[in-house]
């Protein structure tokens, strides 16, 4: 008897999951963007869209897109009035996602070596290559090229140069479990105006 209640309950279960899709499926594609909208993760973050990680409200202010080769990857720039992070998203296999600050307090040359000492830790070069960039939302969207340097240490501390036509840029940060962040939906507008 216990057997026939479980099987009812599965083909209704069932019954309403397929009933449930469906129905999107017939919704048109813009009504079904929206939809998506209301529940972001870290694949789908908008300008004005709030993470938040360790006890702080990031906003999402800047969304910046790459391409080397046919590989895409996405940078967010994140503010909590004067603070700035940098959140980065590769999808591979999986979802790798990196916290990431700005520092100035390394010299790099016009061509970084294989080994970076910085801080308490040495980093090696993982990858390098040229990538084509441009942030989605800007009225004159054209793309930009930087030479790209990533490094780490330790499994997930990272060290990330780039390279825009000798002005150079480094990040310092660790790989994170994406399920560490909690994503809410925003209005689609900068707060601090970056």
């Amino acid at each position: 008897m216990t057997f026939i209640w479980i099987s009812i309950i599965a083909i209704v279960i069932t019954a309403t999951l397929i009933v449930v899709y469906r129905s999107q499926l017939s919704l048109p594609v813009k009504r079904r963007r929206s939809l998506s909208a209301n529940f972001p993760n870290v694949l789908t973050l908008r300008i004005g869209d709030i993470v938040q990680y360790l006890d702080q409200d990031w906003v999402v202010e800047d969304k910046l897109i790459y391409t080397s080769h046919n590989y895409r990857w996405i940078e967010y720039l994140l503010q909590d009035n004067e603070e700035i992070r940098w959140l980065s998203i590769e999808e591979d296999d999986q979802v790798k996602v990196a916290w990431l600050e700005t520092t100035q307090a390394l010299n790099i040359p016009d061509y970084p070596p294989e080994q970076i000492r910085f801080g308490e830790m040495t980093y090696s070069l993982d990858e390098r290559g040229t990538a084509q960039m441009h942030r989605e939302g800007a009225t004159l969207n054209q793309a930009e090229q930087c030479q790209y340097f990533d490094y780490s240490s330790n499994g997930n501390h990272i060290l990330c140069i780039e390279n825009w036509s000798g002005d150079v840029e480094v990040s310092v940060g660790r790989m994170i479990d994406p399920r560490s962040l909690t994503i809410l939906g925003g209005d689609g507008q900068r707060i601090y105006g970056v």
